[in-house]
């Protein structure tokens, strides 16, 4: 999921570019996880605060991305630093 939110993803099928788009695979996942467990389980998100890479995702990226995993129903969010390399 790294790859789809990073900023660097410049996929032109609905699932990269913008903000919205980087978010719609995570979101998809989400909502078929949440469909099949139901609420008996806790589901959440690790995902990067801050990509550390030229161009990559950032803080603001994160918060925006933390709002939309919330809205969606997430239980937790978890953020790291790092961790996708070019």
């Amino acid at each position: 999921m790294a790859s789809f939110l990073s900023a660097t993803n410049d996929r032109q099928d609905g699932y990269g570019g913008s903000r919205a788009g980087r978010l719609r695979l995570p979101l998809e996942v989400f909502a078929a996880v949440r469909a099949r467990l139901g609420g008996d389980y806790a589901i959440g998100c690790r995902f990067l605060a801050d990509e550390c890479i030229a161009g990559g995702s950032d803080v603001g990226d994160a918060a925006e991305y933390a709002v939309a995993f919330a809205a969606a129903g997430m239980d937790f969010l978890s953020l790291s630093r790092g961790g996708k390399f070019d």
